[in-house]
């Protein structure tokens, strides 16, 4: 036989011999992606994780806050609540134990008109409740001020670590602190007329 000849068989049997090799690998990965289940797996741990993704906890804080009629003494008295509401679907903790957590700041207005902070009261709670997803609970408050006029009461929580470090994720940052739930409410404190058994 020619050597051509050969070199010729010898390539056709080197080119069959590759060709099963890929049908057979091929087969064994079917077998074992179809035999393991490792398709099935893998689309379950990718709705898994899209559904830890989609649960979190989704908390507002609505202040309500009035004056109350004048006590005896100096001063005046404001009452309210923060009412909370986690509206998602992980429970999540709310934290009032920092000094900060609840404050109420006198607004006073520069000759443009523009609203300025004024002197600024902190109502200390110390204060953790562990508020479960679709949970509202209301937290009442009361508070002395020196003198009429607006004042702004701000109630808030760190966000719990959990949803920080979502936040942080989906923003592309890696600093999970900063993030708060917070709510707002603003009421006018004027002097009203002193009425008996009016006094708080």
């Amino acid at each position: 036989m020619p050597l051509a000849d050969i070199a010729s068989l010898a390539s056709a049997a080197q080119n069959a011999a590759i060709a099963i090799a890929v049908v057979v690998g091929g087969t064994w990965t079917l077998y074992t992606f179809i035999r393991l289940g490792s398709v099935r797996k893998a689309k379950a741990e990718l709705q898994k994780l899209q559904l830890d993704l989609a649960q979190q906890a989704v908390v507002s804080i609505d202040v309500t806050a009035e004056q109350m009629a004048r006590y005896r003494g100096d001063g005046f008295v404001l009452c309210g609540a923060a009412t909370v509401v986690n509206k998602g679907n992980r429970n999540t903790l709310i934290d009032f134990s920092a000094d900060d957590s609840w404050t109420v700041t006198r607004i006073d207005f520069n000759k443009h008109g523009q609203p300025v902070d004024g002197g600024t009261i902190e109502l200390p709670t110390e204060m953790t409740y562990y508020l479960r997803a679709g949970a509202t609970v209301r937290f009442p408050f009361v508070a002395r001020v020196e003198a009429s006029g607006v004042y702004r009461v701000n109630v808030r929580s760190p966000v719990y670590q959990a949803e920080a470090a979502q936040a942080a994720a989906d923003k592309g940052s890696e600093e999970a602190d900063g993030y708060v739930w917070e709510g707002i409410g603003f009421v006018a404190v004027s002097d009203l007329p002193h009425k008996e058994g009016s006094a708080v």
